[in-house]
Parts: C-alpha cells; sequence; structure tokens
C-alpha cells in the first residue's frame, strides 16, 4: 500500500499541461488504478484472492504458457517458479486465514463444487500434471545435453513444488475454509461492508453509487 501512495505522490509532481493529450489520459487512468489498489487494500480485498469461479491457483495453470520457454535459461526460471509455489500457496493461505479471523470469506454457497479446480493438479504422476507439459518435448533452441537434466529437475519441481503446493492447499480448503466461510451473501455483509460495496461499484462500474 505505502509503495502504491508512494506512486500518487510521485504522479502528482508531473506537470499534466506538459504532456501530450495521449499521456495526459494515459496519467489519469495510472491514478485511478492506484487509487483503487490504496482503497482495496484499505478494505481488506488482499484476503480474498479466490472468487467464485477463479482465483490466484487457477491463474498459475496457465504459467506453461505464459512463460518463455526457448533457452536453458528460460527453463531454470519456470523451475525456479515451480519450485517456488508451496511458499507462495502459503502465503495466499496466511491471508485467508486472516479473512476467516475476521469474517472476510467468500460466501460459502457459491464454493459449492470448488475444491475441483485445485484437486485436478493433485496428481499422482508427474507427467499428469499441467506443468509437466514444457517438458514433454524440449525445444531445439535448448542444448540436447541440458534436456535429461532440466527434465529431473523440472520433475522434482513440479512433484514438490506445483503437485505439494496444490495438495496443501486442497487441504486448507476442505478442512478450515469451507466449513468457516461465512454464510452470508452480499458483501455489505463484510466488515464495513457498506463502504466496501460503494467501493466495488466505484471499481467496477466507475460510478459514486
Amino acid at each position: 500500500r505505502d509503495g502504491w501512495r508512494s506512486l500518487l505522490d510521485e504522479l502528482a509532481t508531473i506537470d499534466r499541461q506538459a504532456l501530450d493529450e495521449a499521456d495526459r489520459i494515459n496519467a489519469e487512468i495510472f491514478r485511478r488504478q492506484l487509487e483503487d489498489r490504496v482503497m482495496d487494500h484499505r478494505f481488506g480485498g488482499y484476503r480474498l484472492p479466490i472468487n467464485a469461479d477463479s482465483g490466484f491457483h487457477t491463474g498459475l495453470a496457465r504459467l506453461p504458457k505464459e512463460v518463455p520457454l526457448s533457452s536453458t535459461a528460460d527453463y531454470e526460471g519456470y523451475i525456479a517458479r515451480l519450485a517456488a509455489m508451496p511458499r507462495y500457496f502459503d502465503e495466499q493461505i496466511a491471508l485467508m486465514r486472516q479473512g476467516l479471523a475476521v469474517g472476510m470469506t467468500v460466501p460459502r454457497v457459491t464454493l459449492e463444487g470448488y475444491e475441483r479446480t485445485i484437486a485436478s493438479h493433485v496428481v499422482d504422476e508427474v507427467e499428469d500434471s499441467v506443468f509437466w507439459a514444457p517438458f514433454r518435448q524440449l525445444p531445439t533452441t535448448v542444448p540436447a545435453a541440458e534436456h535429461e537434466r532440466l527434465r529431473r529437475a523440472g520433475a522434482a519441481a513440479v512433484r514438490d513444488g506445483a503437485v505439494a503446493a496444490y495438495a496443501a492447499f486442497l487441504r486448507f480448503m476442505l478442512d478450515e475454509y469451507l466449513p468457516g466461510a461465512r454464510a452470508s451473501l452480499g458483501a455489505s455483509e463484510l466488515p464495513d461492508g457498506r463502504d466496501y460495496y460503494r467501493y466495488l461499484i466505484r471499481h467496477f462500474t466507475t460510478l459514486d453509487l
């Protein structure tokens, strides 16, 4: 939050009249984005890293298709990302536990069947994971002498990184989050709910209603 506020202060020092029209529009859009992030943090939106149809874990499942994978360094970076997933998932779980403690959760009724979005990544065989796909056939731009090493490291990272992270998240969802999620529906029922709801209207529509 402090970083976004610092950027807002820095943005305010720019002479808008010295900018051309396109940059003035960009500056205004950027200002709104920063203010939105500051407000979201104020209301604790970071305690809701999932919603009824997606979440941080579903976005990560697109990783194999969204990162560059054309060199040895690219593959080493991808492996490092997989290995870091347990730490990242633990951080998200810690935030969701904060939400449980203060009643800021996704409505329980909207999470029926949600565990399937997690369980599909908890596989017994590394080769069945979506995160293994880049290792099935490495590109010719990666030296053949590196393939076996990268596959071994990749298998360990998929198993001990990605799959382990999703398994821990699944246990948390089934044992803690789903039983503890709120029975109410509207955002107005959350802490500071009325003001949070007004903020969400501005966030999604730009209207102050």
